[in-house]
C-alpha cells in the first residue's frame, strides 16, 4: 500500500476538471471510480487511518457533499505514482477513490477525464505546497517558505492563488515581511497533468517605517556655528525615506584664514666693495589663523651694489658723540667716540621776558627764568636745544626782549 496525502476540501474553484457524466449501461468498473461501503474505516472522517492504511487498504472514501485532496506522492513509486487531484462528491453515497496502486489511480484520473466517473463527481487539477526562497536581499541571507494555498492544509486548485510569507533579518536596519504571490497552474496533459506553482508577481515587501538613522556633517560645515546633522532615515528593507539636515544640533568652529605678507628680503650676503653675487633670505610672514601656519622662507641669488660706511657724530652725550653710518651699509654698527663732543657756543636766542607771568612762548623762542644764579634761560626751549644752557647776555629778565647766548656739548 502507498502512502496517500488525502485531505479534505470544502472548496470550489475554476479550473481545469472532470466533470462525469450521467452513467448508462452497466455499472463503471471498480477501478473506475464506484460508490462503494469504504470499507475497513476508511473514510473521510479518518483521515490518518486513510493515509497510513495497509496493504489491504486501498481506497480513499469521500462521503457525499464532500470534496477531498489526493496526493499520493513519494516512496517507491516515486513522483510519478499519480499527479494531485481535488476530487469532489456530489452524489448521495460514498465515493471509492483507488488509490492502492499507480494503475489503479491512473485508471480513475482516466475515467474521470472520459466521464465514466459516477455521477456528480468533479475532478480538479491541485497544487501541493512547496517549499521557495525569499528573502534575497536581506543581510540576514535568504529564507525557505511554503507556498499556502486555500485550501486544507495548504493545497490549492487549478486557477487558485497561493502566497509564500518569510519574516527577514536585515541588520542594522531591523526585520521585515517578505511576501510572494503564486497561481495554481498545470505542467504536463492527460491524465499525467499535474499541478505547479506560478510565481504571479514581484515580491511585496512590509517594512517598518524610521527604523534606522545614519548621520552626517553638520548644516554650519564651512561657515561655522549652530546647526543640525545631515541625516538620512531608512524603513526596516534599507530603503531610504527621508534625509536632509534635520538631525541632532550640531557646532562647527569657524573656518581659519591662510594668509602670508611679504616677500620680504634680507640683506644680500656680499655688500662690500667691489661689487659681487652673493644670496639673500627671501622670507613671506603667515599672517593667517589656521594652526599650524608657517612662515615661508628661502634664499635667492642677488648682486649687492657696494656700500662704504660713512659714519657721522649723530648726538652727543657728555663728551662722547654718538656715531652713525649714515649710508645705513649692511653690518654698520653705532657707537660712541669718547671725547668726540666739545662744550661751546651752539647757538644765539631771542629770549621772550615774560616767561613767568606771560603766555608760553612761541617756538624756536627760550623762555626766561629767574634763579639763584641769576636771570638765565629755561631748557625747555621748543624746537630743539634739550642739551642747551643758555646765559642772560643782560642783568635781568625784565622789561626787555634780550639775547641770550647758548652753550652746550658740540
Amino acid at each position: 500500500m502507498r502512502a496517500v496525502a488525502l485531505l479534505l476540501g470544502g472548496m470550489s474553484a475554476p479550473g481545469i476538471g472532470f466533470t462525469a457524466a450521467a452513467a448508462t449501461g452497466p455499472a463503471a468498473p471498480q477501478s473506475l471510480g464506484q460508490f462503494d461501503p469504504c470499507h475497513d474505516g476508511d473514510n473521510t472522517s479518518n483521515i490518518t487511518v486513510a493515509a497510513t492504511a495497509g496493504a489491504n487498504d486501498r481506497s480513499a472514501c469521500i462521503d457525499p457533499g464532500q470534496s477531498l485532496f489526493i496526493d499520493p506522492t513519494g516512496g517507491n513509486f516515486g513522483s510519478s505514482f499519480g499527479p494531485c487531484r481535488y476530487v469532489t462528491n456530489g452524489a448521495t453515497k460514498n465515493l471509492y477513490v483507488p488509490t492502492g496502486l499507480p494503475i489503479e489511480y491512473q485508471d480513475f484520473r482516466a475515467g474521470a477525464q472520459n466521464g465514466l466517473t459516477p455521477p456528480g463527481v468533479t475532478e480538479l487539477i491541485c497544487c501541493r505546497p512547496v517549499n521557495v526562497t525569499l528573502c534575497a536581499g536581506a543581510t540576514g541571507g535568504t529564507q525557505s517558505a511554503s507556498v499556502q494555498g486555500t485550501g486544507a492544509n495548504g493545497y490549492g486548485v487549478f486557477g487558485s492563488t497561493g502566497t509564500a510569507v518569510a519574516t527577514c533579518s536585515n541588520a542594522p536596519y531591523g526585520s521585515y515581511v517578505d511576501e510572494r504571490s503564486f497561481t495554481c497552474g498545470q505542467v504536463g496533459s492527460g491524465v499525467m497533468a499535474d499541478g505547479q506553482w506560478n510565481q504571479s508577481g514581484g515580491d511585496s515587501e512590509q517594512c517598518s517605517p524610521n527604523a534606522y538613522s545614519v548621520y552626517g556633517a553638520c548644516s554650519t560645515a564651512g561657515s561655522g556655528g549652530w546647526g543640525n546633522e545631515y541625516e538620512t532615515i531608512y524603513n526596516s528593507c534599507g530603503q531610504i525615506t527621508s534625509q536632509g539636515y534635520f538631525g541632532p544640533a550640531c557646532y562647527t568652529q569657524p573656518p581659519c584664514t591662510n594668509s602670508w605678507s611679504g616677500p620680504n628680503y634680507g640683506a644680500c650676503s656680499t655688500w662690500q666693495c667691489p661689487s659681487t653675487s652673493g644670496n639673500m633670505n627671501v622670507v613671506e610672514y603667515y599672517t593667517g589663523t589656521c594652526p599650524g601656519g608657517q612662515n615661508i622662507t628661502w634664499s635667492q641669488g642677488c648682486t649687492a651694489t657696494c656700500c662704504a660706511p660713512n659714519y657721522q657724530k649723530v648726538g652727543c652725550n657728555g663728551s662722547t658723540a654718538d656715531m652713525h653710518d649714515v649710508n645705513n651699509c649692511p653690518g654698520s654698527v653705532d657707537y660712541g667716540q669718547a671725547n668726540g663732543c666739545t662744550w661751546g657756543v651752539v647757538g644765539h636766542q631771542w629770549c621772550f621776558p615774560f616767561w613767568c607771568n606771560g603766555p608760553i612762548p612761541p617756538d624756536n623762542w627760550i623762555g626766561c627764568t629767574c634763579g639763584p644764579n641769576g636771570p638765565g634761560c629755561g631748557s625747555s626751549w621748543h624746537g630743539s636745544g634739550d642739551q642747551s644752557f643758555c646765559t642772560d647776555d643782560n642783568a635781568d629778565c625784565s622789561g626787555e626782549t634780550t639775547s641770550k647766548t647758548c652753550w652746550g656739548w658740540q
